[in-house]
């Protein structure tokens, strides 16, 4: 996972992205790899076999992140 311009680039695979109150939380096999407030993110992009979570989908296509 890397961060580019407040970007996160999820390319792990098996991980799962989802919403968690007021942060984006993203498990690799149900363990926690990374959470991240969603006011530092400018966008999120997946690569490969990643699962999103519709309430983080819908979240950040709210807030002009998608």
């Amino acid at each position: 996972m890397h961060t580019i311009q407040n970007t996160l680039y999820v390319m792990t695979p098996q991980a799962y992205a989802h919403l968690e109150n007021t942060t984006l939380r993203i498990d690799v096999e149900r363990e926690k790899k990374l959470q991240v407030p969603l006011h530092h993110l400018g966008g999120l992009v997946c690569f490969g076999n990643v699962m999103v979570s519709p309430a983080l989908m819908h979240r950040l296509a709210d807030e002009g992140k998608s």
